[in-house]
């Protein structure tokens, strides 16, 4: 069992495509997208993966090296946003920038992970009294996880929070990283929660348990944590003084 402690996240945004016609243009932008499973082996075809350039509306299909480009389309010298998809896969979005008097662009590599097969039941929470004090606390999570983790596959989980039943990977107020296991059990403490409300959770298996591939949703404003697995757990709630 071990615990973890909330650490708020931090990630840089950059703005998206603000037009800027007196810049000279780029003609050429290509980039390398590498796919990964869920356990975080690297694949050796990348091969099918859907690049589009957002706000302009350019597609570009990856061959098997993960190689994508897109030719004889003249920019702004500006900031882009790039979508990449594939079927089973999380869906991940970065950003670039176009430099003024370019004639060829390329993109960061970008990382795309298939989505988790992790499945969480019987979520429980419950308050740890003898680490909780003055108005925080210390939650107890429990759970059991299917297929269960191994040395060779380990499993990943991620849990939302809010404050009503209807939480979720789109309506939720935190997200907590539970990190990696290689059992089939959920035994984990988490720190540092403030009283004087009642918390629901919600979790999921999810491929890669960091905020290295969160993005924000410039709609709702929420991150947008990818590669997560299709089937949440159950609701649980827990009542902190």
């Amino acid at each position: 069992m071990r615990k973890l402690f909330l650490i708020p996240l931090a990630i840089i945004l950059f703005s998206s495509c603000k037009k800027n016609t007196n810049e000279t243009s780029a003609k050429n932008i290509q980039g390398v997208v590498y796919l990964y499973n869920e356990f975080g082996q690297r694949l050796p075809n990348a091969a099918g993966v859907t690049v589009v350039l957002e706000y302009v509306g350019d597609t570009a299909i990856t061959d098997s090296a993960g190689g994508f480009s897109f030719t004889s389309k003249y920019l702004p010298a500006v900031s882009y946003t790039i979508m990449y998809s594939k079927s089973g896969y999380g869906t991940y979005q970065q950003n670039f920038t176009i430099a003024a008097n370019t004639a060829n662009t390329t993109v960061p590599n970008a990382a795309v992970y298939a989505n988790s097969t992790t499945v969480i039941t019987n979520l429980a929470a419950t308050i740890d009294t003898a680490y909780s004090s003055g108005g925080y606390y210390t939650i107890y999570l429990t759970g059991a996880l299917t297929p269960a983790g191994t040395t060779q596959e380990p499993r990943n989980m991620i849990v939302f929070t809010g404050p009503t039943p209807d939480v979720s990977p789109t309506n939720y107020a935190n997200a907590w990283f539970i990190g990696t296991t290689i059992y089939g059990t959920l035994k984990v403490y988490v720190s540092n929660v403030p009283g004087g409300q009642t918390l629901y959770l919600v979790g999921y298996g999810i491929s890669m348990p960091t905020s290295s591939t969160a993005y924000q949703d410039p709609t709702t404003g929420k991150f947008v944590y990818p590669s997560i697995c299709s089937t949440p757990s159950n609701v649980a709630s827990i009542a902190l003084p």
